[in-house]
């Protein structure tokens, strides 16, 4: 029966190969999820549970066996990740201490609203919300320096294409210019095409003004 064979798990040794090979077995085999599940979870050595992976033959043990390499990670192991990698370390791994190493590497604004939707944990909860305002206030400096570029390329349009040259022309471009080329202003490619056709825009007024001077 399968509660038979969910006992007889608990009494196999993985690190005799005899053993090893009837969890194995059941891993790749057994027609019950919890069973195959057991069978993974008596496994703590990274390159066997690697191969037990690279071998799966369902969806289900394939993610019960991704559960496992997150969970037998330590402190250690936590440094050749990426964010999607950190975020699931977040989500499932068994201890606390790991789940908050993990999330306090998860600093995309996508991934920390999938770890304050998902996560239970309360230390995790709290990292999140600090890390969430965070993004928020750098979400709007980004849309301040943003608005504060159109504004630079409304300025250089509003002097384009003027039948007379205005005597402050100058003055008004330079100082567009300078502005634009400022180290804090971070034009987009629409920004910096839209600056673009100003210039050009502004050119054959600025030559005419060059020459009546």
């Amino acid at each position: 029966s399968t509660e038979q064979r969910l006992a007889a798990v608990e009494k196999f040794n993985p690190e005799l190969i005899k053993d090893k090979t009837v969890l194995f077995k059941m891993i790749n085999d057994d027609a019950e999820s919890r069973v195959r599940a057991a069978a993974v979870k008596r496994f703590e050595d990274n390159d066997v549970l690697q191969q037990l992976l690279k071998d799966a033959q369902n969806d289900d043990t394939k993610e019960v066996i991704q559960r496992q390499l997150i969970n037998i990670l330590d402190e250690g192991g936590l440094g050749a990740m990426d964010e999607s990698q950190f975020l699931d370390v977040a989500l499932q791994h068994k201890q606390a201490k790991i789940r908050q190493l993990a999330a306090e590497k998860v600093t995309t604004g996508g991934l920390l609203d999938v770890l304050a939707r998902e996560s239970k944990d309360k230390a995790v909860q709290r990292y999140v919300r600090h890390a969430l305002k965070g993004v928020k206030e750098e979400r709007a400096e980004q849309q301040a320096k943003s608005e504060a570029v159109d504004q630079l390329c409304e300025t250089l349009e509003g002097l384009a294409g003027r039948g007379s040259i205005d005597k402050f022309f100058l003055a008004k471009y330079e100082k567009a210019q300078q502005q634009w080329q400022a180290e804090d202003n971070q034009p987009n490619t629409a920004q910096q095409e839209r600056w673009q056709k100003a210039v050009d825009a502004c050119a054959a007024d600025f030559e005419q003004l060059k020459a009546v001077q």
